[in-house]
């Protein structure tokens, strides 16, 4: 009998061990799993993923679905982050080629090689003339150019789809806000040789629109 007593109290000692040890595997997830959230809120990814993964090692019978969900947002959001960093860093070469344009100016056919059709009277006569003159003459064509643009860039339309195309964003271009935005536009000519010069702060007014869909085929707007 007193056999029996002790095996059952080193039974039941375990079963209290084996609790306590549960109850603070859940206690070491749910710190980490708000360490997770507390990364997100200042949009550390890499620390936020960190701590989720964390959060699922030391709880892996916890709240598996939950907590794997969870890390599985966060990665793509440190994914998007990333190609945010990646599009921003070649945006800013893009931008670093268009200012040694502007400064250099961009060559233009010649005159007389290409149709000028569709150019502005003034160029088609200015280029004549310096052609013939042989001096250096630079005509401004802003107010032009900032028609030009109004005109192409109402109704531009783009497209983005993420997550296998069940989620897709819509940006459409209403119109080119005048009064906010500058357009600078000029082209050199001397001789043969023409060059274009330009400085364009533009500012669209623009509506957005998005549709998601969950994987069951249901979407929404």
């Amino acid at each position: 009998a007193e056999k029996e007593a002790a095996e059952k109290a080193a039974a039941e000692k375990k079963v209290e061990e084996k609790e306590a040890a549960g109850v603070g595997c859940a206690v070491l997830s749910k710190v980490q799993y708000r360490k997770a959230l507390a990364h997100e809120m200042e949009r550390q990814w890499p620390e936020a993923r960190r701590a989720m993964e964390a959060a699922i090692a030391v709880d892996p019978e916890g709240a598996p679905a939950l907590l794997s969900r969870e890390l599985r947002r966060i990665a793509a959001l440190e994914k998007r982050a990333d190609d945010d960093a990646a599009e921003a860093v070649l945006q800013r070469d893009r931008e670093a080629r268009a200012a040694k344009l502007r400064a250099a100016g961009v060559s233009l056919p010649a005159a007389g090689q290409a149709s000028e059709a569709a150019a502005p009277t003034a160029l088609a006569r200015s280029s004549r003339a310096a052609a013939t003159r042989g001096y250096l003459r630079e005509v401004d064509f802003s107010h032009w150019a900032a028609g030009w643009l109004a005109e192409r860039l109402r109704g531009l339309t783009h497209t983005e789809r993420h997550a296998g195309e069940s989620h897709c964003a819509t940006l459409v271009v209403k119109g080119l806000q005048p009064s906010q935005s500058e357009v600078h536009a000029s082209v050199k000519l001397k001789g043969e040789a023409r060059a274009l010069f330009y400085d364009l702060t533009l500012v669209i007014a623009w509506e957005g629109s998005a549709v998601l869909r969950s994987r069951g085929g249901g979407g929404g707007g």
